[in-house]
């Protein structure tokens, strides 16, 4: 399905099909997630320009010596799912594979409702097969006629799949639970606009309710701007938590894991920070942590909850040191204009995807979600070359 005209149609009549089964596209997503309307309205418009961009977005791909991999095996989780139910899924098909996708139990009624009932795959002649329920056999059967598999969850579950992986020698590719943290460092604040970088921040973080992975997690400020940030921080965090506003991030009704929440409480507790500000309502969230230790548990991990943190550094070997050991490598969001420092910082670290000067939400639909590969394992990578093989053809 690589030709470029037939995927502008499907993306149009994949879009079409969307836009008319709206509400019961909002209600499964809210079934799955709980999500808010106005998280999952953010979801829906990205959809829509992902697809519409998308043959714009990806016609260097199409002319491009790449092949598909074969058989494909897709594991979703529940987060985001009208994201992940389309584009993973759409990029492996558009590059010819025959797609296997198990998607969350939660996920698959609005999974199969997409696929099944928006009749592209059988229009177009996308090989799409659903695999739910069953355990570990039932994936393993399934793999052992398959080239690779895309794992999207967290890291229990992935050890598991891995493990399945390389005992049947199938590539795999794993989309773990991480999140994006933010670097700060400004010599003229008048070429900066803290409170708009602060109001992205807040929202980025605690949009779908935290369960994001693409998101920011915390902020490493410079000494030279840290107390201001603080500050600001903090009077923008309880004007949003005593506002309305705060509804649109959290819904009333959401169901926090218990253990989850016991968890992050401990590691905040141990991380030593000097305010730690939660908003008055029954869940406690979402929660401001200002100064933790940078070499916690706390900061160096990431949870799936409505939490950030802003913590100081005063040189940069501090800095480098403090982000070097974090075990997660999705990316890193730099806030700077001072370019021999964001030039020292993408050469000092290992991350593969480095938003400068701007943020996630503001290139996402060009670059679509994740961008490249998301969490750095495989590289700068496009999601079309991740489901391909590039190849040569050598002649004497």
């Amino acid at each position: 399905m690589n030709n470029k005209f037939e995927v502008d149609s499907l993306c149009y009549d994949l879009v079409t099909w969307l836009n008319k089964k709206k509400s019961i596209i909002f209600k499964l997503n809210n079934e799955c997630t709980q999500d808010t309307e106005y998280s999952i309205k953010i979801d829906f418009q990205f959809i829509n320009q992902y697809l519409l961009s998308y043959s714009k977005n990806n016609s260097h791909f199409f002319n491009s010596q790449l092949k598909p991999k074969g058989k494909v095996i897709l594991v979703l989780s529940f987060n985001e799912p009208l994201v992940t139910a389309i584009v993973p899924v759409l990029n492996a098909l558009v590059a010819g594979n025959e797609v296997v996708v198990r998607p969350s139990r939660r996920g698959t009624r609005i999974f199969d409702y997409i696929w099944k009932e928006s009749g592209v795959c059988q229009k177009y002649g996308g090989n799409l097969k659903t695999m739910s329920g069953g355990g570990p056999e039932v994936l393993e059967k399934e793999l052992m006629c398959a080239q690779a598999l895309y794992f999207f969850g967290g890291h229990k579950n992935a050890k598991t799949v891995f493990l399945l992986c390389s005992k049947n020698f199938v590539e795999f590719y794993p989309e773990i639970e991480a999140a994006d943290f933010k670097v700060v460092k400004i010599s003229n604040l008048s070429n900066f606009d803290m409170d708009q970088d602060i109001e992205t921040s807040l929202t980025e973080a605690f949009t779908h309710t935290g369960q994001s992975c693409q998101r920011i997690q915390g902020i490493f400020v410079h000494d030279s701007n840290h107390e201001e940030y603080s500050k600001r921080i903090l009077k923008r965090f309880n004007q949003l938590v005593l506002s309305k506003r705060i509804e649109r991030y959290i819904s009333p009704n959401f169901n926090f894991d218990e253990t989850m929440v016991q968890q992050l409480n401990v590691d905040m507790s141990k991380a030593a920070p000097t305010k730690l500000i939660r908003a008055n309502n029954k869940f406690g969230f979402p929660v401001l942590v200002l100064n933790p230790n940078p070499k916690s548990v706390f900061v160096q991990s990431a949870y799936f909850l409505p939490v950030i943190w802003v913590t100081r550094y005063s040189t940069e070997e501090e800095l480098f040191d403090n982000i070097s050991s974090r075990p997660y490598h999705l990316g890193v969001n730099i806030q700077s204009d001072e370019d021999k420092f964001i030039q020292k910082l993408i050469r000092k670290t290992n991350f593969t995807r480095y938003t400068v000067n701007t943020d996630h939400s503001r290139v996402r639909p060009n670059e679509g979600w994740g961008g490249s590969w998301p969490t750095g394992y495989s590289g700068n990578k496009s999601w079309l070359e991740l489901f391909s093989y590039p190849y040569q053809i050598v002649t004497q």
